[in-house]
């Protein structure tokens, strides 16, 4: 895709954050599952953009979320 029609993860931050909900950027499925995780609560939704596996976070979050 040309660069112009591409997600930015930037942009999508910027807009979260003006509607005053805590958003969390990172490139490493590792550190995103070490920062949600602790922080999430019943009832919390996650939004995930990917374009591939990403190192099976998929998997991972549900499985980390239920211990």
């Amino acid at each position: 895709l040309p660069e112009n029609e591409r997600l930015n993860p930037k942009q999508i931050i910027a807009s979260i954050r003006q509607h005053g909900i805590p958003e969390e950027y990172s490139a490493d499925a590792a550190a995103i599952l070490n920062s949600l995780v602790p922080q999430w609560r019943p009832g919390d939704v996650v939004g995930m953009f990917s374009t591939g596996k990403f190192d099976g976070i998929h998997e991972k979050l549900p499985t980390r979320l239920a211990q």
